[in-house]
């Protein structure tokens, strides 16, 4: 009998030990499978956090572009609005020679004393009118008069229109 239960109990022992033995390769199974899933875990994770870091590198990298980019606009429109500045002191000084060059030609002058002895003319008549009743002639002369002082007016125009077009042109 004491056989028969040493037997047993050797059998029970075998049994327990087979048992533990399945255990142990079950659990180291489970322990691969979740080595496994942590390598591609940790790998998914690496090239997340790589991914992670291009993309902030690329969110950097266009701030600075940014800031470059403001401050490149603003130097260009600082440029801008001093050329412009330079650029309509220029128009008005040409204008102002312009219009001093013009009162110098002798197209100015001539014009100047047409215009003022016709003036004096006119006057003359217009007193010699009244003493002599010849009113019509004396306005004819003072329309004339004013004819030409609105041609004198229109080519002062004319000069100012084409300064402004060189100028637009400059």
């Amino acid at each position: 009998m004491c056989s028969t239960r040493l037997g047993h109990y050797v059998t029970i022992c075998m049994d327990s030990i087979k048992d533990a033995r399945l255990e142990l390769a079950k659990a180291r199974e489970k322990a691969k499978a979740s080595q496994k899933v942590a390598k591609v875990t940790d790998a998914e994770a690496k090239s997340l956090k790589e991914a992670l870091e291009k993309a902030e590198a690329k969110r950097v990298k266009a701030k600075a572009n940014r800031v470059l980019e403001r401050k490149r606009r603003k130097m260009t429109e600082a440029k801008v609005a001093k050329v412009e500045k330079k650029i309509e002191s220029q128009i008005f000084e040409d204008g102002h020679l312009a219009v001093e060059a013009f009162k110098a030609s002798s197209e100015f002058s001539k014009i100047k004393v047409e215009f003022s002895e016709e003036a004096n003319e006119a006057r003359q008549e217009v007193h010699l009118v009244a003493l002599m009743r010849d009113a019509s002639r004396a306005k004819k002369k003072s329309a004339g008069a004013e004819q030409k002082l609105l041609k004198m007016k229109r080519s002062y125009e004319e000069a100012l229109a084409k300064i402004k077009h060189l100028r637009s042109g400059i």
